[in-house]
């Protein structure tokens, strides 16, 4: 699919996430520098997966290491509420999508994850429960894998969720993390003291 079309398509899933933030997503995972790897924490039914993996497929590069339990937990005005295990979804809509294969799953809570991954990391993408310790550990167990150059973004932030906000000003605007900019709900930062952040030319969507 090119881009156009995958942004159609994931309007017509279930998941919280723009057409300009799954644009953002798209671009990052196409053309975002920094070496290593890409990595979600927070999945849901694939939305922000299939805008990943169609970004860095479009371009032959990594995939997309996409963790989540998968047992339909959600954050919804700083609680946490519950729906269906959403495995299942998740799988057919990126086969639908015709990206079943520039995906890795894992099944599993970020926790677990982080304390067997050893490689640097070019994109992170933090969208798994939002209440601040939720959010403050995935910052906290992942960032140190984000390479010089790299990007960390975080979904959710400053739109109710106290979470992502309160990590971002306590944890990141006085750190190591520069050039700082916002696509509707995401925030998103870069690693080490470059020249620039990416650039996204203007267009329709």
């Amino acid at each position: 699919m090119t881009r156009s079309q995958i942004l159609t398509y994931i309007s017509q899933l279930d998941g919280w996430l723009s057409m300009h933030e799954g644009f953002f997503l798209y671009e990052s995972a196409r053309l975002g520098k920094g070496k290593g790897e890409i990595v979600e924490i927070g999945s849901w039914m694939g939305k922000s997966t299939i805008c990943l993996a169609a970004g860095s497929a479009s371009k032959n590069r990594e995939k997309i290491h996409a963790i989540d339990p998968h047992k339909g937990e959600f954050s919804k005005n700083n609680t946490i509420g519950k729906k269906s295990p959403t495995f299942k979804k998740f799988r057919d809509n990126l086969q639908k999508a015709g990206l079943l294969s520039y995906v890795k799953p894992l099944i599993t809570t970020s926790r677990t994850a982080a304390k067997a991954w050893k490689r640097p990391i070019r994109l992170l993408f933090i969208d798994g429960l939002h209440d601040y310790k939720n959010t403050l550990q995935d910052f906290t167990l992942w960032s140190p894998f984000v390479s010089t150059s790299g990007i960390i973004a975080f979904h959710d932030a400053f739109c109710g969720h106290n979470g992502p906000e309160r990590v971002v000003l306590e944890n990141v605007l006085q750190s190591e993390w520069k050039n700082i900019g916002v696509v509707g709900s995401i925030i998103f930062v870069q690693k080490g003291k470059p020249k620039s952040v990416l650039h996204y030319e203007r267009r329709r969507i």
